[in-house]
């Protein structure tokens, strides 16, 4: 089995195409939004990534930031920002898991709403049914999939992926990524609860929500320091917040998806 046919028998998507950045798979996802006349695009106002806020405006769509909380999109609030759910011309771009801590109600996001969803996987290798009409994915060296180059997309109509192929050289490579992504989500998942019972005292963001790295909000700098220690004990790398890709709140994210 090659590794497009192991990622559409996970998607279930009739065709999946490697190429050769994940922002690469977020640019020809948009375009082929807009090839089909799409205008709005949604994205989470914290939570994404950055080129969320680039590439559709760069591309001629009206960006709209959903408000979210902590990067998680509320289902039932999609009816009531600017007719969100009802509009067969809006996009929706969002990652399956907010900040890569905590995992989208994917399905009733696609209940409570009527355009194209493109979901940006955060954990390719889970056995979950998502709910997306386009898939993409990175391969980046800080993801499930670690292998340091690439990403994909994935429908059930073709996509013209021309300037932005695969290096067909790394498929044995990304072969033993691709079958490693289970063991490695279980490792990551693991992980999460024990941050998560280490820092129960503090405030963790999402702290029920199944995810991969762990947000921590502090409320002084004594709170922030503690948690920092704490990553450096135990080797954790992390990041401080306000940051758009994280939360827009003070708080420190613990990267878990950099271990190894």
């Amino acid at each position: 089995m090659d590794a497009k046919e192991i990622i559409k028998e996970v998607l279930g998507k009739k065709y999946v195409y490697l190429v050769d950045r994940g922002n690469s798979a977020i640019k020809l996802a948009l375009q082929v939004a807009k090839n089909k006349g799409f205008e709005k695009a949604y994205i989470q106002d914290q939570g994404g990534w950055l080129t969320y806020r680039q590439f559709p405006k760069k591309m001629g769509f009206e960006v709209v930031e959903l408000k979210t909380d902590g990067g998680l999109i509320i289902p039932a609030g999609l009816m009531g920002q600017n007719n969100f759910a009802v509009s067969k011309k809006n996009v929706l771009l969002y990652q399956s898991m907010a900040g890569y801590c905590a995992e989208q109600d994917t399905e009733e996001i696609r209940k409570n709403f009527g355009g194209l969803i493109i979901l940006d996987l955060c954990n390719l290798g889970d056995k979950v049914e998502f709910e997306a009409d386009i898939f993409i994915g990175s391969f980046g060296k800080d993801k499930v999939v670690n292998l340091g180059y690439g990403g994909f997309i994935a429908s059930d109509f073709e996509i013209d992926i021309k300037g932005y192929e695969f290096d067909m050289n790394k498929e044995g490579e990304l072969l033993e990524k691709l079958y490693a992504s289970k063991k490695r989500l279980k490792f990551l998942y693991h992980k999460n609860r024990k941050v998560k019972l280490d820092l129960n005292s503090l405030d963790v963001i999402h702290k029920d929500k199944k995810g991969i790295n762990v947000i921590v909000k502090f409320k002084n700098d004594k709170e922030k320091e503690d948690i920092i220690d704490y990553c450096n004990k135990k080797s954790y790398e992390y990041t401080l917040c306000p940051r758009y890709i994280r939360v827009n709140e003070d708080a420190v994210s613990i990267e878990l998806k950099r271990l190894s």
